[in-house]
């Protein structure tokens, strides 16, 4: 696909991308690339300190950025790939650079249902960071032509639809849930599974 090879060319220079997801339409960079990630931020206008998102496509990825709990396992197991942000202790990795995760101690991870990302982030080989394509308080982008009046040349659009609803984000702190954002996936799913990893 063209619009794949040009993503992976833009990635590569430090360039930022927009993609559909099968929520909402986001902004993309390498997220080992802290030049890369100072751009994406000034695209929205938004402040460094607000972490973004960790996309990925196996676990076998995502493994060695965060520390896993048997409860954290057993929900992304469940609920991977597809509309949920995890939350989870981050470890120090030259995959991720800090300022992608807004310079904290957490990283939320994301692995999404989209095969047209899949295929992206496969071929890159390694994690890349997002954030919703919109100015800081607005709401995201819904179509490639808003992504690109954000002044964001390559988008990525695939063949999936774009849902509109953005994803579900749980922080795991042990095995203490929070709900931070509630989107396709519900508190009370995330829950039932997290009991059922202590049995």
């Amino acid at each position: 696909m063209t619009e794949i090879s040009d993503a992976l060319k833009a990635l590569r220079a430090g360039d930022v991308i927009g993609a559909a997801t099968e929520t909402v339409y986001g902004l993309m960079v390498d997220a080992a690339n802290p030049e890369a990630i100072a751009k994406l931020y000034a695209v929205k206008g938004r402040g460094a300190q607000q972490p973004m998102q960790i996309l990925f496509h196996t676990l076998a990825m995502a493994e060695p950025l965060v520390q896993w709990t048997d409860g954290a396992r057993c929900i992304a197991e469940t609920f991977w790939p597809g509309g949920l942000t995890l939350i989870l202790p981050r470890n120090p990795h030259p995959w991720m650079h800090p300022d992608a995760v807004g310079g904290g101690d957490t990283a939320g991870l994301r692995w999404p249902n989209a095969p047209h990302l899949q295929e992206l982030i496969a071929a890159f080989g390694r994690p890349i960071a997002a954030s919703s394509a919109n100015y800081a308080k607005e709401p995201p982008a819904s179509s490639a032509e808003e992504v690109r009046r954000l002044g964001v040349d390559c988008v990525v659009q695939g063949v999936q639809a774009v849902s509109g609803v953005a994803s579900t984000v749980a922080k795991l702190e042990g095995d203490r849930l929070t709900l931070l954002r509630e989107g396709t996936i519900t508190q009370a799913e995330l829950e039932k599974v997290l009991r059922s990893a202590k049995n």
